[in-house]
């Protein structure tokens, strides 16, 4: 099955690209926002996210447009809803789990008139995802079919793109957000130049009890790395956690606190933060593809290792490539599906999915 989707813009304003911006999918039930109202289900194991978007500037917010490749759980979409908050709803699914265990997700509006003010975050999307065990994962990459976009009419008057960066991001563990939200631990994680900036900061406090934050780093284990006794404060006076750790490894980081008392346990949200040396990065195109892929390598290593694996974990194609300039390679005798595509230097590595469709 060919995957495709034709998006049309018309437009008579002038536009002009903005520094990048950030884009991001968080939890529904732990924002506040009267636009995006939470649809989370516990009973029905339906857990809701909202997109937020962090402007460049103030003006007015007209139209948004994403597109990601969602995989599928056992051949099903765990995608249950997908719909805009704030704007006249353009969004679309190509479904695709039989074939490849797929899904292009469209999740887009226009026809808005959103106030925004730079720096501040506004919601304006919400998808609502149902998995059914805690094992589950569902993993949002960007689609290279179009950029993430953000249209703008300034204060001024001129309209304006931001084109925005966006990490991919996996949803996981959603049944652990159906504690009681009372006590639930919220922690928040992000990277400052080597430094992982973590806080949290439980709605309730009231007893006793000792946190303990974990690590863990790419496929290790979970580790404690430092442990605080819980404060003794009411919920009008919450006291917030921080904790700066130096990061040493290139990778992905996860991060949990969990809170232990007398009268039981309690675990937070996973805290994702990935660490990578910025002089290596890799590009890749097209994706999809139906026959070869381009690539091209920055590092300071001269040559570094390619290897191309299905979603298996089988090793399809390893060879050593050189950086800083094209490589082409044929993909015409695989299958059809998603494959990683990865690169590694002495120190660090990167992936990156690919859609090969024929």
């Amino acid at each position: 099955m060919r995957i495709s989707i034709l998006i049309i813009v018309l437009t008579s304003l002038i536009y002009f690209d903005a520094s990048a911006q950030s884009m991001s999918w968080v939890s529904s039930r732990y924002t506040q926002d009267a636009a995006c109202q939470d649809k989370s289900d516990c009973t029905k194991n339906l857990m809701c996210y909202k997109l937020k978007y962090v402007p460049s500037e103030d003006g007015v917010l007209t139209s948004y447009t994403t597109s990601f490749i969602v995989n599928c759980n056992d051949r099903v979409s765990a995608i249950k809803s997908n719909e805009s908050c704030t704007m006249t709803d353009k969004s679309q699914e190509v479904f695709a789990c039989d074939s490849e265990g797929l899904i292009l997700l469209h999740s887009s509006g226009n026809l808005g008139d959103i106030e925004v003010k730079g720096g501040e975050p506004v919601y304006l999307h919400q998808i609502c995802i149902q998995m059914n065990r805690p094992s589950d994962e569902v993993v949002f990459h960007k689609a290279d079919i179009a950029d993430l976009t953000a249209n703008v009419k300034t204060e001024s008057g001129v309209a304006k793109t931001d084109f925005i960066d966006y990490q991919p991001f996996t949803f996981m563990n959603s049944l652990s957000q159906c504690l009681e939200q009372d006590d639930y631990l919220t922690l928040s994680g992000e990277l400052n130049g080597e430094v992982a900036e973590l806080s949290w900061e439980p709605t309730k406090e009231a007893r006793g009890g000792v946190y303990t934050l974990y690590q863990k780093v790419n496929d290790e284990e979970f580790i404690p790395v430092e442990t605080f006794e819980a404060r003794m404060v009411n919920q009008a006076n919450a006291f917030k956690y921080t904790y700066e750790l130096p990061l040493e490894e290139y990778g992905n980081h996860l991060f949990k606190v969990e809170y232990v008392d007398n009268g039981g346990e309690l675990n937070s949200n996973l805290a994702e933060i990935y660490f990578r040396d910025l002089r290596f990065s890799m590009s890749v195109s097209p994706n999809p593809t139906a026959d070869y892929i381009k690539l091209f390598v920055n590092s300071a290593d001269s040559d570094v290792e390619l290897r191309i694996t299905n979603m298996d974990g089988k090793i399809i194609i390893r060879k050593s490539i050189k950086t800083d300039q094209e490589v082409i390679q044929d993909l015409r005798d695989l299958r059809a599906g998603m494959y990683n595509v990865s690169v590694f230097s002495q120190d660090d590595q990167i992936t990156e999915k690919v859609i090969l469709i024929n």
